[in-house]
């Protein structure tokens, strides 16, 4: 056996690893094809009528259109709507229906449409309008020039949110790691919980773009240093481990940790969490061109940790039911939120050239 080993070397090695990658490939397209009925009945024509060779490569053409669609997305995450998920707070409900008509779901369900403008219920919940008045943005006001008498709905089809009258856009959409469902579970706990204190996520999203916050957060101080090559290498790479969770899935990470759990030591681990990032980030250098986004990361992070002070004081002192304790953790995660949005801003528009 040891000679047949040592005998497979150079060409022989070659031939086996161009061998080994045919099978992989091969296994992937019959694995594909098999996937896929309409593909797999056209190949199953091909082969077993004799058909002409211009339908095995109309088949092959379209096999290959198909592969030029996958990637590593597509393979490993799944994109998910939070719409599409089982997510309806009871917090939410109990503060727009009486006991009563909590109890009929024909009024209060999240496919009913308790004030007819054409809404359901929890298509109201994630418009962050409300489900039981036609016009949330105008509440029948026309003296306002702002207010045209629009319905919720007719607002929605405009792109405009019947919360705030601005554009209308949303966070919505969520990649998570395939088969990682265990992080839904913690999404639909942390929008639970968040409205048992009084505070939904679409409202503090589209109450974010009502405020501007710009000055707060130019007065952060950052350490700075040249934008060589090496320095921007190594920032970048600093940036990656420290911030892996939030750069892989967003507005999941953090906002699934801020409501996920009630229990107070759980609340200040999570706290202590991102105090340490903080830490790190005062006391690293950066190359200039990255101040903005720094700057961005530390304003972020330190909203959150005022926001999970906040919570660990209201579930300690059993106050969350409070309208001051509700007032004020509403106000910090607006502004929480407009960090997020202002982080998500400053990434998208950063151009990075190290050559």
């Amino acid at each position: 056996m040891k000679n047949i080993a040592t005998s497979i070397t150079g060409k022989h090695k070659q031939t086996l690893v161009i061998a080994g990658t045919v099978a992989i490939v091969g296994s992937f397209i019959l694995s594909y094809i098999w996937l896929n009925p309409d593909l797999r009945t056209k190949v199953y024509k091909v082969s077993s009528t004799g058909n002409t060779n211009q339908t095995a490569r109309d088949a092959v053409d379209k096999l290959g259109k198909s592969l030029d669609q996958v990637n590593l997305d597509t393979v490993l995450y799944d994109i998910i709507s939070f719409k599409n998920l089982p997510v309806y707070p009871i917090g939410w409900v109990q503060r727009f229906f009486t006991p009563s008509e909590q109890a009929n779901q024909l009024i209060s369900g999240p496919d009913a449409d308790a004030d007819n403008d054409g809404l359901t219920n929890k298509e109201e919940y994630f418009y962050a309008s409300s489900p039981v008045n036609k016009d949330t943005f105008c509440n029948g006001k026309i003296d306002d020039k702002n207010c045209k008498g629009n319905s919720d709905k007719q607002n929605v089809d405009a792109g405009i949110s019947p919360l705030t009258g601005l554009s209308l856009d949303s966070y919505d959409k969520v990649k998570i790691k395939k088969q990682d469902y265990a992080i839904l579970n913690r999404i639909q706990d942390s929008f639970e919980n968040a409205a048992k204190e009084g505070v939904d996520f679409p409202t503090l999203y589209q109450l974010s773009k009502t405020i501007d916050l710009s000055d707060q957060y130019s007065t952060i101080k950052v350490l700075t240093q040249s934008n060589e090559r090496v320095n921007i290498i190594n920032y970048i790479s600093f940036r990656s481990k420290l911030l892996q969770e939030v750069i892989d899935q967003g507005s999941v990470a953090i906002f699934s940790e801020l409501y996920g759990s009630t229990k107070v030591d759980e609340i200040k681990n999570t706290k202590n969490k991102y105090v340490s990032k903080v830490d790190e980030l005062k006391n690293t250098y950066i190359p200039e061109r990255f101040i903005d986004l720094h700057r961005a990361y530390i304003f972020f992070f330190e909203r959150v940790i005022e926001l999970l002070d906040i919570r660990i004081d209201g579930v300690s002192q059993k106050k969350i039911e409070s309208e001051d304790f509700r007032k004020i953790s509403k106000i910090k995660g607006v502004e929480v939120m407009w960090g997020y949005r202002t982080l998500l801003e400053i990434s998208s528009n950063l151009k990075v050239d190290i050559n």
